[in-house]
């Protein structure tokens, strides 16, 4: 079986490679400033069909959507985990597990809306970030408990290579 904490481990270096993540650079440097290919698996979205698309590798069903600059969601439905949450594809709230690469807004910006997974009467989600973005994402936690009013239920734990 594949091991979560490796196949994170290998998300975050290739992640720790990209100027500006997890070195406080800016989101221009991550992304480039030129404009990047559209790479979409799977339908996703709002537009979501019953014929899902998508890869299999290693015998894992991988699906999910990449929009340079914009939005970052790869789902493994059979492992029940998702890599970076976009702007939260309807696909991916159903996933118990998510691993944040880096804190731009386009892998972690739908974070608030799949934690609200509690709302719903399912289990909190268990999300795993990089050590350097965790004190963050608590206090991203915190601000939009206050603005919602609600608790959104979870359980953030840091994760690096290494660990």
């Amino acid at each position: 079986m594949l091991h979560l904490a490796s196949l994170f481990s290998i998300f975050v270096l290739v992640n720790a490679r990209i100027p500006g993540v997890c070195t406080g650079g800016s989101w221009e440097t991550a992304h480039g400033k030129s404009k990047s290919k559209n790479l979409k698996l799977g339908n996703q979205g709002n537009d979501e069909k019953k014929s899902k698309k998508g890869l299999e590798i290693e015998g894992y069903r991988v699906e999910g959507l990449s929009i340079g600059g914009h939005e970052t969601c790869i789902i493994f439905p059979t492992l029940n985990l998702a890599f970076d949450i976009g702007r939260c594809p309807q696909r991916a709230l159903s996933q118990d597990f998510l691993f944040i690469s880096h804190g731009h807004m386009d892998h972690i910006g739908g974070l608030p809306m799949y934690v609200t997974l509690g709302l719903y009467g399912m289990r909190p989600p268990t999300i795993a970030v990089p050590t350097c973005i965790k004190e963050d994402v608590e206090k991203l936690f915190e601000l939009h408990r206050k603005m919602d009013q609600s608790e959104l239920k979870h359980n953030l734990i840091d994760l690096d290579v290494g660990n």
